[in-house]
């Protein structure tokens, strides 16, 4: 008997230690057959419909057990000819490869809508894989192989439909192919969601995480001026508008002019830098760091359903007192509060 049981023992150990070695090697072979001799170069995109503006906080591509890149959560996409595709991650051009992606997760804010849609998708990678080297092979018959780079790309529709396509990088015969289509569900979130751990900046990291105020701060609209004063001895050199939205705005210098106007703007600012030189070629700059809640309040008191401009002023005194930032509009005046305090910087042009 105990020689039976030990000769059972040795079996079951034996059992155990194959399927270990055969994990073992089927994990190298995996490894070996996509990372080294079948991976591929490609991108990942997110894009959104005309009229549709969104903002994303997760487009994830990756195959089942790695690790994803998230997407670019610091800018918005308005629906409109300005918008551009935001990127995604992938393996990249001309460096390393990497599996195709098998598994999409998404979640994103549709400001028509005023709803987070989200979901986890399986993808289809016996599909991408064929597709893949049909437009492989259309690159190298076109392009001479120049780089066989797949891009795939998330569009997003109304009510949370989601279209998943790919195509090549080069242009070819076969064109962009649509892969799958998703339905998207309704999630419950706040702003936070957009937050960034690894950086501070970002349209994502507001002050406040109240949807209300983001989504005032990046769709509101006003027909609004800016003017400067400064003293008498002194030009403009540069202005910087930051707008909420990721979309900045840079003004040329106006020269021999004491109060020039820019404009329109239609957005709201979050901030600016300002810059100016005096006749005996000091330099001076300094910042202005706006409010959330109260630049919304400011700009809404002073509209009048754009019958004229609201003007906000910059007021420089002179060289050490702070920049001021005043809002003019429907009969009021409104004195802005920079949230920085941030003091002139002077320095001294040699030519």
């Amino acid at each position: 008997m105990k020689k039976i049981k030990y000769i059972r023992e040795i079996g079951v150990s034996i059992v155990f230690v194959s399927i270990f070695i055969g994990t073992v090697i089927a994990r190298s072979y995996v490894a070996d057959y996509y990372n080294e001799g079948k991976g591929y170069e490609w991108q990942a995109t997110a894009s959104t419909t005309t009229g549709l503006p969104l903002m994303f906080a997760r487009c994830d591509f990756h195959y089942t057990g790695y690790y994803g890149n998230n997407c670019d959560r610091s800018v918005m996409l308005y629906g409109d000819s300005s918008d551009r595709q935001i990127d995604c991650g992938g393996s990249g051009i001309g460096g390393r490869k990497d599996l195709y992606p098998d598994n999409l997760e998404i979640l994103y804010y549709s400001f028509n809508e005023n709803k987070f849609y989200g979901g986890k998708f399986k993808l289809d990678y016996d599909k991408i894989f064929s597709v893949g080297a049909q437009m492989r092979k259309a690159v190298q018959i076109g392009h001479n192989g120049k780089t066989e780079s797949i891009k795939f790309n998330v569009k997003v529709y109304p009510k949370g439909k989601v279209v998943f396509s790919m195509k090549s990088y080069l242009n070819t015969s076969i064109g962009e192919m649509v892969i799958a289509e998703f339905q998207a569900s309704e999630e419950n979130h706040d702003w936070s969601v957009f937050e960034d751990k690894d950086q501070s900046s970002g349209v994502g990291n507001g002050e406040s995480n109240s949807v209300k105020v983001q989504h005032a701060l990046l769709l509101n609209k006003y027909d609004w001026q800016l003017k400067v004063l400064l003293p008498t001895d002194c030009a403009i050199q540069d202005i910087a508008v930051n707008m909420y939205g990721n979309r900045g705005l840079r003004m040329d210098t106006l020269k021999n002019a004491k109060v020039p106007t820019y404009g329109n703007f239609v957005g709201l600012p979050e901030g600016l830098i300002l810059s100016w030189h005096r006749q005996d070629t000091i330099q001076f700059s300094t910042r202005f760091k706006f409010n959330e809640e109260k630049i919304i309040s400011a700009f809404d008191i002073a509209s009048n359903a754009g019958k004229t401009p609201v003007i906000m002023e910059l007021i420089v005194k002179n060289d050490t007192a702070a920049l001021r930032a005043v809002l003019h509009g429907n009969g009021k005046r409104i004195e802005l509060k920079d949230d920085e305090l941030s003091a002139i910087n002077s320095e001294k042009t040699y030519h």
